[in-house]
């Protein structure tokens, strides 16, 4: 039988010791960190409605836990409504799963802290899987509530511990992507591109203030970034955002990735499309000798490991990118922009991670010695014994 599209089953859901929260990442989670144990994937879209004795006295004993709130606004406080007794539903069926673990990779997801705030008897686990701004943290209808955050670097803690989120306990252990895929790719000493340039490309998510402001920034970086290059007549790759046939690479107003850059940079500059599947993105970065960006994860990744790397960001703020000036550039002026971008370029490598390798610790603790998805695993392990 189906509901409003939606498969409806006439039973509770089977008991699993692992819910991994949101079908997004999840096969990452099961191929990287517990490709040997079972799990159910429990996606908050819920394809599946689970219909029970059980579910419903779950979902009626669990009323108490809604939290009112006032909002002038009535569509404002009809969605908070609907929002909290979607999760009392998803709560309901967690009460039947009966994990010891629920984990996720979706570190920012609002029904997974109010699970966490709301169910006690399984440990919450989030992996972090992309930088977290400031611009996030604004209107949000609950701080973040996080048994165990598995998070980039020391810097996770006290940007969230400033922004008053709830975490009970961080565990800096960098990128579970780059952790896993960086030594497939390693580089030798001599790379072939003097720069790459990560694209900043916001994708088909509409067009609101935050998007026009990046993008706006974007085109000034990739201005400067292209007449520097036709100046010293540098060897450049650009690594795209969005796939060919993804819906992210044509979008309204700006139009598409590809025809966007190539408009932009010097015709002997190549532009490769990005692999999500095998993460060329680390093997492109680690192909060039400095790495500028205005807003992407991937260069602060490489920082990790000891790339030179530069954010440049023209918004005027500090929501978008919060980092040093050693890595932070936020003025437009051409003959500024070339003047630090020689300054890293020129500098050798051993005195550049020499000098940066405390702040690159502390924004991605890149270790290849003990790479998160073997400590994830470890720590699964644990909470199931």
């Amino acid at each position: 039988m189906k509901l409003l599209g939606r498969k409806i089953l006439f039973r509770s859901p089977a008991p699993s010791e692992i819910v991994i929260f949101e079908r997004i990442g999840s096969e990452r989670i099961k191929e990287l960190i517990i490709p040997e144990l079972p799990a159910f994937v429990f996606d908050s879209l819920l394809e599946e409605i689970y219909l029970s004795p059980k579910i419903i006295y779950n979902f009626i004993s669990s009323l108490g836990q809604i939290e009112f709130r006032w909002f002038a606004n009535a569509k404002k406080l009809a969605r908070y409504f609907a929002w909290q007794l979607w999760n009392v539903y998803l709560l309901s069926c967690l009460k039947c799963f009966k994990p010891k673990v629920v984990v996720t990779l979706i570190d920012n997801h609002g029904a997974f802290h109010w699970l966490c705030a709301h169910y006690r008897e399984a440990e919450f686990l989030a992996i972090q899987n992309g930088s977290r701004t400031k611009v996030e943290f604004r209107g949000l209808q609950s701080p973040y509530r996080i048994g165990h955050l598995f998070c980039f670097g020391k810097y996770e803690k006290d940007l969230y511990s400033q922004a008053g989120h709830r975490i009970d306990h961080y565990y800096p252990l960098g990128s579970l992507l780059a952790g896993y895929h960086r030594p497939k790719t390693r580089q030798g000493s001599n790379p072939p591109y003097d720069l790459c340039v990560v694209s900043g490309w916001r994708g088909n998510i509409g067009n609101g203030p935050d998007v026009q402001r990046t993008m706006t920034s974007m085109k000034k970086m990739d201005r400067l970034l292209g007449r520097y290059i036709a100046e010293y007549g540098l060897t450049a790759v650009v690594i795209m955002r969005s796939e060919p046939d993804s819906p992210d690479r044509n979008i309204p107003v700006y139009g598409n990735e590809k025809e966007y850059f190539r408009s932009l940079y010097p015709e002997h500059v190549r532009l490769i499309d990005p692999n999500f599947k095998e993460r060329n993105i680390y093997q492109v970065m680690d192909q060039a000798r400095i790495i500028v960006s205005s807003g992407s994860t991937a260069p602060r990744e490489a920082f990790g490991w000891g790339k030179k790397v530069l954010y440049c960001d023209f918004t005027g703020t500090d929501l978008y990118n919060d980092y040093e000036s050693a890595i932070m550039f936020k003025n437009d002026d051409y003959e500024l922009f070339k003047q630090r971008l020689n300054e890293i370029r020129l500098m050798p490598d051993e005195e550049y991670r020499h000098k940066m390798g405390d702040y690159a610790a502390y924004l991605m603790n890149y270790d290849p010695e003990h790479p998160p998805h073997l400590f994830i695993r470890q720590k699964i392990g644990e909470f199931l014994q």
